[in-house]
């Protein structure tokens, strides 16, 4: 008897506990409040990219509007709230896949922000500008640095959303396949002042596609030809990485090939000994990134250049 008591006792005390335990949970579990923006829709955002500090008009959490019907990918402020552009957003807007963009931001699971025990590491931050028919627009910024949150609202912000990235990545890249390029002849500069910011979209997994490309050492540095851009572009891929020439490799240093895709993107590639680290955009594990290594044939081509 004694011990059926005890178990009796034992098990209502595990009972009120679990029950105490669920209520403090309950009530500290983060939830969507609501939120009406006072931010304009920047007036020309269906053909460029807005100033870097224009306020957003956030969605608030819940869900985006239904009927977006295009995605602009912009600049958002650095982590310390500076204005510096961190990539060159793509000139073109996304028209395809759209509601699958809708989805992931309106399955972001909400979080408290002011007890997240982020570690603020620099990175960019991303705004996606949802469109809609009416001329209006929502937008939403995601933090490459610390936790990597969604901010729907000034205060608002849901977990993860880094396979927003990857999705506007996917579907810009399709989009792309069935379109024609506007072209782009502009070479960037090789030096590290005048040099552009580069493109947030990734490339481990697909051709460059340069238009353009000057090579650039410490001896100096050579454009080159529409021919010597395509044999470039198309030897850009991953292979084994070859045993450095020390006697050209101390020569040339460290190499930077910067180029423009026929989109307009701006792609720069900086290693030793032909071997160049792949573009992975906004990626934060760049620790997985393949390495374009370029063939002995377009190796020869870039040593034969004429530097000035």
């Amino acid at each position: 008897m004694l011990t059926s008591r005890t178990a009796l006792v034992a098990a209502t005390s595990a009972a009120l506990l679990s029950l105490a335990l669920s209520g403090c949970s309950g009530d500290r579990a983060p939830a969507w409040t609501p939120y009406e923006t006072s931010a304009a829709t920047p007036p020309a955002i269906a053909e460029q990219c807005p100033d870097i500090d224009t306020p957003l008009p956030y969605p608030g959490g819940g869900e985006l509007p239904a009927g977006a019907v295009a995605v602009r990918l912009c600049n958002g402020t650095g982590p310390e709230g500076s204005g510096d552009l961190l990539f060159d957003p793509p000139a073109d807007l996304l028209e395809t896949g759209v509601d699958d963009l809708v989805e992931i931001v309106d399955t972001l699971e909400p979080v408290d922000v002011s007890a997240q025990p982020c570690t603020f590491d620099l990175g960019p931050t991303s705004v996606y500008w949802f469109l809609y028919d009416d001329g209006r627009a929502r937008a939403v910024s995601l933090q490459h640095f610390g936790c990597h949150h969604t901010f729907v609202a000034p205060d608002q912000a849901g977990a993860g959303g880094e396979e927003l990235s990857a999705a506007f990545d996917e579907h810009l890249r399709e989009q792309r396949a069935d379109r024609t390029p506007p072209g782009d002849v502009r070479v960037p500069s090789c030096d590290l002042l005048d040099r552009p910011p580069v493109s947030p979209l990734s490339l481990a997994d697909d051709e460059p596609g340069l238009e353009t490309a000057v090579f650039c050492t410490a001896e100096g540095r050579a454009v080159l030809t529409p021919r010597q851009v395509d044999r470039l572009s198309d030897d850009l891929r991953p292979r084994r990485r070859p045993e450095c020439d020390q006697a050209r490799g101390q020569r040339l240093g460290y190499t930077t090939i910067s180029g423009r895709t026929a989109w307009g993107d701006v792609v720069v590639l900086t290693g030793r000994c032909f071997a160049y680290p792949a573009p992975v955009g906004l990626a934060t594990d760049f620790a997985d990134a393949p390495s374009w290594v370029l063939s002995p044939d377009v190796r020869r081509m870039l040593r034969g250049l004429t530097l000035s």
